[in-house]
């Protein structure tokens, strides 16, 4: 987020970071002090937000002339990942970003014309815009403006863009529908044993979209040897030719390469997703174990650090294994990434972080697991919420009456299960288990979920943070004390 937004808008998303997961009153000197900045300097962005945040009813209210607190009606449906997506949508990056993908050439001058500046202003901006691809080995072309560079990159790079301002953009893809794309993904993911979250299901189409767009446009990938040595491998493993991507051709006009399949079917992998089907996750793990041993004995490593704390170790192998998959034709992600860099610091601490960067520092010296050092901060910084949560998820067995969703992933969920259980025992709160994408059922009595999505016309929906605050937790409470 720091490299999406400005300066002045990162800071006011730290400070309502820091006031949501406070359980108590901040001073004004301690945030400052925690932000490097002035008094006067606080009290300003206060005043913006306030400002910009009306519609969203809540506000930074002061105690006693110094003491900071966030105020916010009981009924009042937000969190922090809501509050990044506006600042997303509403960023320099993600309106230049817009204007690159449009299949119009468009120029400087429209950028002047839109935000009402002078040109040298227009750009400064643009200057901003090229060093944030820089970082990502991109660069921008000006006459008309483009972003340039490895295909598949450029999509990474716009998927994560994209799908950090979908909450206020919406589907965006002119002549792309939307219908089509979520035939082809409940077709596919039932036919793959796999199942998407709500959440995910949104960003896979998300990632569908661009690509779809980008080949409507004449923008395709072009895939070194040894990367088109693995279509092959992966056709095999998930009987690729068996998939019909008949609907998503007819949608934009257009016969997709091999190629092009092969990557629509992989950019699945850049969501969390879990296996229904055991048969198919342990032919994966197969495949990976006898084709890809760097890669699987890395992630036995990894998941024996867990040890006998999570019964699940397979399944946690085969998320790590489907998280490295979105890294086999990337090179580097340095700061567009699907990591929360904001409450990850609030996750408990039950490992020795010094262990999993042992065992990252020696397997990026392998020359199978070279994404490593390019992603090596990244994925550190995954690996630790990872080994955490899949900690602190195990004693989670319970039935049903909550249902409990997150953008993040299934492991999320259980933490966040972990979260409630240690205030409410089974007597009074159970939990749905419910796997498969086709048969969701309303079999529960609230939704809780740190994406805010109309889940459901009949049953409430909590909107959380990641990790749950206090005043989540307080709010399930008083649900659960009037049941």
């Amino acid at each position: 987020m720091e490299k999406i937004l400005n300066k002045s808008s990162f800071r006011k998303l730290s400070i309502l970071n820091l006031l949501f997961y406070s359980d108590s009153y901040i001073e004004k000197q301690q945030m400052s002090d925690k932000l490097g900045i002035t008094i006067k300097t606080l009290n300003k962005d206060i005043d913006e937000i306030n400002q910009l945040y009306e519609t969203f009813s809540f506000q930074i209210a002061v105690y006693q002339k110094n003491l900071l607190y966030l105020k916010k009606h009981n009924d009042t449906t937000i969190n922090i990942s809501l509050i990044s997506a506006y600042m997303t949508y509403h960023s320099d990056i993600y309106k230049i970003a817009k204007l690159t993908f449009s299949d119009t050439p468009e120029f400087v001058e429209k950028i002047a014309e839109s935000e009402s500046i002078s040109i040298s202003n227009a750009y400064l901006k643009l200057e901003e815009f090229d060093a944030i691809l820089a970082e990502n080995r991109l660069f921008l072309g000006r006459q008309p403006l483009e972003i340039l560079g490895n295909e598949v990159n450029i999509r990474f790079f716009y998927f994560h863009l994209f799908e950090r301002a979908y909450l206020f953009s919406g589907w965006d893809f002119p002549g792309i529908p939307l219908e089509i794309i979520n035939t082809f993904i409940e077709k596919t993911t039932r036919f793959l044993g796999i199942y998407l979250p709500p959440a995910s299901k949104i960003d896979y189409a998300i990632a569908l979209g661009i690509s779809l767009t980008r080949i409507k446009n004449g923008h395709f990938a072009q895939l070194s040897k040894q990367s088109l040595s693995l279509i092959n491998d992966f056709s095999s493993l998930y009987y690729l030719a068996a998939i019909d991507f008949t609907i998503l051709e007819e949608g934009i006009g257009l016969e997709l390469p091999d190629t092009e399949c092969y990557l629509l079917l992989l950019a699945c992998f850049l969501t969390p997703f879990t296996f229904f089907d055991n048969d198919i996750m342990f032919r994966m793990l197969t495949y990976n174990k006898k084709w890809r041993p760097a890669r699987y004995n890395l992630v036995n490593q990894l998941v024996q650090l867990i040890g006998g704390k999570n019964k699940n170790l397979e399944a946690l192998k085969a998320d790590l294994l489907n998280y490295f998959s979105k890294f086999t034709f990337i090179e580097r992600t340095t700061h567009i990434v699907d990591i929360d860099y904001f409450s990850r610091t609030t996750y408990p601490e039950w490992l020795d972080k010094n262990k999993i960067q042992q065992i990252i520092d020696e397997a990026s010296q392998n020359k199978e697991l070279e994404f490593i050092k390019d992603n090596k901060a990244v994925i550190l910084t995954y690996l630790y919420e990872f080994i955490n949560v899949a900690t602190l998820s195990k004693t989670i067995y319970s039935p049903i009456k909550i249902k409990v969703l997150s953008k993040k992933g299934h492991l999320w969920e259980q933490f966040m299960k972990y979260e409630i259980r240690k205030c409410f025992p089974k007597e009074l709160v159970d939990f749905s288990e419910d796997l498969y994408s086709y048969e969701h059922l309303e079999e529960y009595d609230i939704i809780i979920s740190d994406y805010p999505l109309i889940l459901s016309n009949t049953v409430e929906t909590l909107l959380w943070n990641m990790p749950p605050t206090k005043g989540d937790l307080d709010r399930l409470k008083s649900i659960v004390d009037n049941f």
